[in-house]
């Protein structure tokens, strides 16, 4: 194996998952099945669009969106008499004398192929037809503007897409199982939800955090999950803090923050001899949180 050499000895992911056309059991390849065209628009490009056989006479029915259909005289005639002049596929008027009359070459095997080029045409073939004169070719031949057939120079406009399998699925042809049944189900979920009722919200008020909540949790569900002993938990809640333990801290521990406000407090000490006052001179959330610890107590 040399140098920049790309074969492997072993198959290879891009191989296996079918990037290259090799599965399509793979997620790509069931992918890239999803996304083909619709199978209604996939008609053969040597039968008729109508009775899905081979044609003797093919007439060309020419869409709106720039693409057309291929149908044998034999067959549309009847049909549009039956039906008021109306398409088969999109549904749309058509007239007999819309229809343009298709000029296909063959070989002496019967087989279609390219007047130009010679290639053969398949179900890969993009495939045009020329509307002024009805000649069929490959979409590489038609590229100078000019009918080489009939020699005669054509408009974009007079181009007609019979087959694109590169493409996207024509406009004029929908998949009328598919759409139906999900604007079916579309209508049917509208309604159903309508029709329910849907019960008020309930609005949840968190509960008030206490002041002396610590950033540690009680630890109940563990301990109910690893011991017998304890009533199974399912929620956690915040440790706190023994108030008295913080009232003792803020004493031993006043702190040197800069601007620390002081404020002058008087305690009355009641005796049986006299009622003498004394000033203490502490911070102001430390006499708060002594006045909670007296309150609560």
């Amino acid at each position: 194996m040399g140098h920049g050499n790309s074969n492997k000895l072993y198959i290879t992911h891009a191989e296996h998952s079918g990037m290259f056309g090799q599965h399509t059991a793979s997620t790509a390849g069931f992918k890239a099945k999803a996304e083909a065209p619709h199978p209604g628009s996939r008609t053969p490009f040597d039968c008729c669009a109508l009775t899905f056989q081979p044609f003797n006479t093919p007439v060309l029915a020419r869409n709106s969106d720039g693409t057309g259909h291929v149908y044998d005289l034999i067959n549309i005639i009847p049909w549009l008499k039956q039906h008021d002049n109306t398409n088969p596929i999109t549904k749309e008027p058509l007239a007999p004398s819309d229809l343009i009359t298709l000029h296909y070459s063959r070989k002496s095997s019967g087989e279609i192929h390219d007047p130009i080029s010679f290639k053969p045409f398949s179900e890969h073939s993009h495939i045009v037809a020329i509307a002024s004169t009805g000649n069929v070719f490959l979409a590489e031949s038609v590229k100078g503007g000019r009918d080489l057939v009939a020699d005669v120079k054509f408009k974009k406009e007079d181009v007609v897409t019979l087959q694109n399998p590169h493409g996207l699925p024509p406009a004029s042809v929908s998949a009328p199982s598919n759409t139906t049944t999900k604007e079916q189900a579309k209508v049917t979920t509208a309604v159903a939800s309508s029709s329910v009722t849907k019960p008020s919200a309930v609005s949840k008020t968190s509960a008030a955090v206490p002041w002396n909540a610590s950033p540690y949790s009680t630890g109940l569900p563990g301990a109910s999950l690893t011991s017998t002993s304890v009533d199974p938990q399912t929620q956690s809640s915040q440790l706190l803090w023994d108030e008295e333990e913080l009232m003792f801290d803020d004493f031993a521990n006043p702190g040197r923050e800069k601007g620390r406000r002081k404020t002058l407090d008087v305690a009355v000490l009641t005796s049986v001899l006299s009622h003498p006052s004394v000033a203490v001179s502490i911070s102001s959330s430390t006499v708060k949180r002594h006045q909670r610890h007296v309150i609560t107590s």
